[in-house]
């Protein structure tokens, strides 16, 4: 679950709950069993750190279904992205 956000920060918190049944048919549940608070990177921070880190270049994809013999194709336009996206960022050497 989404919690928070500080957009100057860049700082979020989440958190996973969830509920089990045992085997006598109780069910348990455990609300904020696991609370995470993260960096948010963006993509254009990411990019940049791997940059300085010494890599020459780096590609954005969306599509992590290619099929057998087909080329992923990098993504030029942020138009390409979802509203809900998941990139995977490749950095080359």
């Amino acid at each position: 679950m989404h919690e928070h956000a500080d957009p100057l920060t860049a700082r979020v918190t989440n958190s996973i709950s969830f509920r089990v049944t045992d085997s006598a048919g109780i069910t348990h549940d455990h609300p904020r069993a696991f609370i995470y608070h993260w960096r948010l990177w963006s993509i254009a921070e990411l990019r940049e750190a791997l940059l300085e880190a010494g890599f020459s270049s780096t590609e954005i994809y969306v599509d992590c279904n290619i099929p057998p013999g087909h080329t992923p194709i990098p993504i030029t336009d942020p138009a390409e992205l979802k509203p809900d996206y998941i990139v995977i960022i490749v950095a080359r050497q």
